[in-house]
């Protein structure tokens, strides 16, 4: 991970930026979980073994290793997401990696034998940003983020995923109609099919 992710090393042509991006994410998930495990199971022992500081270092370099991994799964779904844009899902990647982030400090703490519940504590954070996701407002988040990079690609390269875009709820509608008057007459018709649709259900 560091030699691909700080070296620019690594055969990065097998793989497509979704092959990528979903690689990156599951390893992150599955070794955060064995690492927390092997945390827990170690630290509790040397509660009883007071002496043992190797397991102390042992386990702060698996929390580091495991941010090392976060850093490196964020940055592959970056690179998804410059090159095909925002989704709900792509979103909740970002949410998930965040709060793993903000769970590595209670970890690290529970390692330094900080006096913490780390299952509640774990639990309260997971708590807060599921909360947070609930409170702004998703659709509107990702219509403005795509049709920004719309407006903002000088390439032409960038191609806006309409047909997502229709997916999404009146919450986008806002954002929608900054399309209104392009010069591609089909992403026209495409807003236009989008905000009647959308003054139908309201």
């Amino acid at each position: 991970q560091i030699s691909v992710l700080f070296m620019k090393k690594g055969n990065m042509q097998d793989f497509d930026y979704a092959s990528y991006a979903r690689q990156g994410f599951f390893q992150l998930m599955a070794v955060s979980i064995i690492n927390l495990a092997i945390i827990l199971v170690t630290s509790k022992r040397n509660e009883i073994n007071k002496k043992i500081t190797y397991t102390k270092i042992m386990n702060l370099c698996l929390a580091v290793f495991t941010l090392i991994i976060l850093v490196s799964s964020f940055y592959r779904m970056y690179l998804y997401e410059q090159e095909y844009g925002y989704t709900f899902l792509r979103l909740m990647v970002y949410v998930s990696l965040i709060t793993e982030a903000i769970l590595i400090i209670p970890t690290v703490l529970y390692i330094l034998d900080f006096k913490i519940n780390l299952t509640k504590t774990y639990f309260v954070v997971i708590i807060v940003m599921y909360i947070i996701v609930n409170y702004i407002n998703i659709d509107n988040i990702i219509a403005k983020r795509n049709i920004d990079r719309y407006f903002e690609d000088q390439t032409g390269t960038y191609e806006l995923d309409m047909n997502y875009l229709e997916t999404l709820s009146i919450d986008a509608v806002g954002q929608v109609e900054r399309l209104k008057g392009t010069n591609d007459e089909f992403l026209e018709f495409q807003v236009r099919v989008f905000l009647d649709n959308a003054k139908t259900e309201v």
